[in-house]
């Protein structure tokens, strides 16, 4: 699995760094803010796929992705269309922290249809990353607050 850290020339580097690397069949995961088709056709030319969270910036995609389940969770499966994409998942987070709980619900597209442990283990991996090796970038080397262009 490829992981692209977020910078603020990540749209430019993105399409760069899918030049040299070899992503035949590997999922690519990006925070889907700082995608673009384009990078997504690349991923899928290349023989790759794609895992992309779907932020509330998003906010035509996110709502559809939103609303999808919401019929599924009310209608079934038969109120449900699909196009676009090739899979939709929703990621359901608890946590307790310091005795409070709480609850996120985070939705993604994929450029391919898999099952739902499958898809479980893309977000896994998608959040490891994030949480382990972006925190470190930030807390340790203060990588956010870098005026460094």
């Amino acid at each position: 699995m490829v992981r692209a850290f977020s910078t603020a020339n990540e749209i430019i580097a993105i399409p760069q760094l899918l030049k040299i690397l070899d992503i035949n069949n590997c999922i690519v995961t990006i925070s889907v803010m700082r995608c673009q088709t384009e990078i997504a056709s690349e991923i899928v030319k290349k023989g790759g796929d794609y895992v992309f969270s779907v932020k509330d910036n998003q906010s035509v995609l996110h709502e559809e992705s939103r609303g999808c389940f919401e019929e599924v969770f009310e209608h079934g499966k038969k109120g449900v269309d699909f196009y676009g994409c090739s899979a939709i998942g929703m990621a359901e987070s608890i946590r307790t922290e310091h005795g409070r709980t709480s609850k996120e619900v985070r939705y993604f597209i994929l450029s391919f249809m898999t099952t739902v442990a499958f898809f479980a283990q893309c977000v896994r991996k998608y959040w490891h990353i994030e949480n382990s090796l972006h925190w470190v970038l930030d807390m340790a080397f203060h990588e956010d607050k870098s005026r460094i262009r």
